[in-house]
């Protein structure tokens, strides 16, 4: 793998770098492999770097004071994540989990490097505020949908989104895994999935979910 290429097609600030700057961020950058499940990053005190992904899904979530954890963004392959490197920005948030929700290989990039040359030069600065700045975002507009978006609308829109995104009509999908996502509790994500089902809008079985009445489905909404 060629971290160097990788980095100069990610980086629009990588030309202006000097050559001992660029193999320092290089060779600073650490390769890892996970298994799903694996905790990538966590802890209030722990700045694990800033992630790229190579292959594989993470996702990103707080956890309740009652201990449920609450997805607040999702890393698909060749996306940056900057939280896991709070440090370089003093005031960002800590309390953030990342784990691996399939085998992934992940770039970790050394973010004390990344905060020194982000104090030379301006770009680097910028960049990596923007990212920041699109994850809060995206962060924010989730909290924003659970406190002002019904949780059964919640729901439907996403097996909507869900469908779209397995292009089918049985979607491999667990309970737990909407509760996290929509920002429930896995029993109440259950009883409205069973009122759906008794309405023959969608059809339960073990880590599936068939929709059957799409746009029964969709006039729910």
């Amino acid at each position: 793998m060629d971290t160097k290429k990788i980095f100069k097609q990610k980086f629009p600030f990588w030309e202006m770098l000097t050559e001992y700057e660029q193999n320092c961020i290089v060779e600073s950058t650490l390769c890892n492999n996970y298994e799903k499940g694996d905790l990538v990053h966590g802890g209030r005190t722990v700045c694990t770097g800033i992630l790229y992904v190579i292959k594989g899904k993470l996702r990103g979530y707080v956890l309740s004071e009652d201990g449920r954890d609450m997805t607040l963004n999702k890393l698909m392959e060749d996306s940056m994540c900057i939280m896991s490197g709070a440090c370089i920005i003093d005031d960002l948030n800590r309390n953030f989990y990342i784990e691996a929700t399939e085998n992934a290989q992940i770039l970790v990039i050394d973010v004390k490097y990344i905060k020194k040359l982000s104090e030379k030069y301006n770009e680097v600065k910028i960049f990596f505020l923007e990212i920041a700045k699109d994850k809060y975002q995206n962060a924010f507009n989730l909290m924003q949908s659970m406190m002002f978006i019904p949780l059964e609308k919640r729901l439907l829109n996403k097996l909507l989104e869900e469908r779209e995104r397995q292009h089918s009509d049985v979607l491999s999908l667990t309970h737990g895994d909407i509760a996290k996502d929509i920002g429930s509790a896995r029993e109440v994500v259950s009883r409205s999935l069973n009122t759906l089902q008794d309405k023959n809008i969608i059809s339960l079985s073990r880590g599936k979910i068939g929709i059957k009445n799409i746009k029964e489905l969709k006039k729910l909404i």
